[in-house]
């Protein structure tokens, strides 16, 4: 199994505790990547650059905090004043510096996005899972002295999980959800989802279904029955997704990026 090759090469060097966490955050991470859960894939790569820092300061032998003392800046700058020589310079340099980019986008930039500009979340996202993945791939290296080069290296990492293409994706404007053997109920409620806590105004949900091969007097039914169903609330303004419609979404989302 994959997973049990990419932690068997960081056992070599790292720490049990805190290679079994990174492995955990990352499949987390992906997943959440796959169904396009920007922000919470961003915040799961957060926690493998914590667990990462841990790993790499054992070896380095820098010392820490844990729990709510746990500092990931002074960590990284503590790695990087080391003297030449003292561990491999990855550990001293650039690992800590990929920390950093990672760490940072995944614990400041969500919570400042302007409503009203362009949502950056699947950029941020997208970096967050990009770095990480050379993280664990660098990592790998340095645990096997080499003998496994990091394009290896990296198959190992990107054999974690088999895609990270999201299941979900917009192209100028228009929303398409890649998710296999999901009806068109499922279909607006993902729509819904992804607009939430926005609503979505009828024709634009209309337009999506007809977009998925919905014939439009089955979409119009579908979109009538998420309010009789209680899964969506229809204003002026546009549909709302409420609370069983939202578990739903996700669950739809889950299950599609599972299969894809």
């Amino acid at each position: 199994m994959m997973l049990d090759r990419v932690r068997t090469h960081l056992l070599a060097t790292f720490p049990k505790n805190h290679v079994d966490a990174m492995l955990r955050h990352y499949k987390r991470m992906t997943a959440d990547f796959q169904t396009a859960q920007w922000e919470e894939s961003a915040v799961k790569g957060g926690k493998f650059v914590e667990a990462a820092l841990k790993a790499i300061a054992s070896i380095a032998r820098v010392a820490f905090s844990t729990g709510r003392n746990f500092r990931a800046g002074k960590i990284i700058d503590d790695l990087g004043r080391l003297p030449s020589g003292s561990c491999h310079d990855s550990l001293r340099l650039l690992l800590p510096r990929a920390c950093r980019l990672a760490y940072e986008i995944a614990s400041n930039r969500g919570a400042r996005h302007d409503a009203d500009e362009v949502d950056p979340n699947e950029s941020d996202a997208t970096v967050v899972m990009a770095t990480c993945s050379w993280m664990c791939g660098e990592m790998i290296r340095v645990a096997t002295s080499g003998a496994v080069t990091l394009d290896e290296a990296q198959k190992l990492v990107d054999g974690l999980a088999e895609k990270r293409y999201p299941v979900l994706e917009e192209v100028e404007g228009h929303l398409w959800f890649h998710g296999k053997r999901a009806g068109p109920r499922d279909v607006a409620l993902v729509m819904l989802h992804h607009l939430h806590p926005k609503r979505m105004p009828r024709e634009k949900l209309l337009e999506a279904l007809r977009r998925h091969g919905v014939k439009k007097p089955k979409a119009q039914v579908v979109i009538s029955k998420l309010k009789s169903d209680r899964l969506a609330d229809e204003r002026d303004q546009g549909l709302y997704l409420l609370a069983p419609g939202r578990q739903r979404a996700e669950e739809v989302l889950r299950e599609s990026g599972q299969r894809n």
